[in-house]
């Protein structure tokens, strides 16, 4: 009895180790960190104490097998944030005007808490309007840096599938698009 109780166990924990493997989200983030595949919005509060900005030091678009993904990184803990699809392109903050942007549907990522410049006012992200041409994402563009809030737009051929990742360190955020079926 003892003998077979070790196999089943052995067996057991091996299956365990062979699940946890396969079940690792994006880019070997664990699933606890993964909000699984949505269309629905999604949002979470800042990492950071309130009152403190985080400011968004990196924008970069890579694609990957079934997904394109957008990696935003910040200096310091990652600020509260909403994704979410919009009918229509978004408007500028500043102007009031619409963004013109390539895609028919339209992603938005906004942060609170944060900032895409310096004290001194200098922008922290160079390319603000990236032209990709990626399978899910034809576009970014930050369409809103000002008073705490930065709000980039995706634009995409279509309304897809989305999940977000936090890696253990909370200055970044993963945003996967699914590539259209």
């Amino acid at each position: 009895m003892e003998t077979h109780v070790r196999i089943v166990g052995g067996v057991l924990l091996l299956a365990l180790g062979a699940c946890a493997h396969h079940a690792r989200g994006p880019a070997g983030v664990p699933p606890s960190d993964t909000v699984g595949w949505r269309t629905a919005p999604l949002g979470a509060p800042a990492a950071a104490a309130p009152g403190t900005s985080a400011v968004l030091t990196r924008v970069q678009a890579t694609p990957a097998a079934g997904y394109d993904r957008v990696a935003f990184d910040f200096a310091g803990p990652l600020p509260a944030y909403r994704v979410a699809f919009d009918g229509a392109p978004p408007r500028s903050c500043g102007s009031g005007d619409p963004v013109e942007l390539p895609g028919q549907a339209f992603l938005v990522v906004s942060f609170r808490g944060a900032a895409a410049h310096d004290q001194q006012g200098r922008a922290t992200i160079a390319r603000r309007d990236i032209r990709l041409g990626l399978v899910a994402l034809r576009a970014l563009t930050l369409f809103c840096d000002f008073e705490g809030d930065v709000s980039w737009a995706l634009a995409l051929p279509r309304a897809t599938r989305f999940r977000v990742a936090q890696p253990a360190d909370a200055t970044r955020l993963l945003l996967d698009v699914e590539h259209p079926h």
